[in-house]
């Protein structure tokens, strides 16, 4: 009886995972004449960056380029917080990843070498 069951729920959770009926294509309307050269792209807006180039920032390391080469004590740096993180040498840190953490490497001398997401 229990072998019934669970094969019984096996199916039913295997019909749940089976793909939709694939809907059925309607004809154009007749006062819409069909077009056989492809429309163009949308223009490229500047204020809009691509979405590749959002992800790879998703931390705010753009706006922070500019402290490459400056002291870690300047006012401008970010302090460490749980999404901010001031990584010296020799400072064990954990390897797992999150795009929206910053990431401020400092060099022996005090200043900021690498800013990245991580």
């Amino acid at each position: 009886m229990k072998h019934i069951s669970v094969i019984t729920l096996a199916v039913f959770a295997m019909a749940a995972c089976s793909p939709a009926d694939k809907p059925s294509e309607t004809p154009a309307p007749a006062s819409a004449p069909a077009s056989s050269t492809p429309a163009p792209p949308p223009a490229a807006d500047a204020s809009n960056p691509p979405a590749a180039s959002t992800a790879e920032d998703a931390c705010g390391k753009a706006k922070y380029a500019d402290l490459v080469g400056k002291p870690a004590t300047d006012p401008a740096v970010p302090p460490a917080s749980p999404s901010v993180r001031h990584i010296t040498p020799g400072m064990q840190v954990t390897m797992d990843f999150r795009a929206d953490r910053l990431n401020i490497r400092i060099g022996v001398d005090g200043k900021i070498t690498e800013i990245s997401c991580g």
